[in-house]
C-alpha cells in the first residue's frame, strides 16, 4: 500500500516514473495485480489522479470533483 501511495503523491513525473518501478518490484509476487493496476488505472487515468500530472492545471487547492 506504501507503494502505491508513494506512486500517487509524487511531485513529479521523474518521481513518478521512479516510484512506479518500485511499485512494480514489491507487486512482483502478484503479477496479476500489477498488471491490472497498470494496465486498468495507470495507463489509461494517470492524468486524472497522480499528483504530479494533476498539479500542471491551476485548480486552487480543490481536488474534489464536487463543487
Amino acid at each position: 500500500m506504501e507503494a502505491w501511495i508513494y506512486v500517487m503523491d509524487c511531485p513529479t513525473e521523474c518521481a513518478y516514473e521512479d516510484h512506479l518501478t518500485k511499485f512494480e518490484v514489491v507487486c512482483a509476487p502478484w503479477g496479476e495485480f500489477a498488471a491490472y493496476v497498470k494496465e486498468t488505472w495507470l495507463i489509461l487515468h494517470k492524468k486524472r489522479f497522480v499528483k504530479a500530472l494533476t498539479d500542471k492545471v491551476m485548480h486552487m487547492g480543490s481536488t474534489i470533483t464536487n463543487r
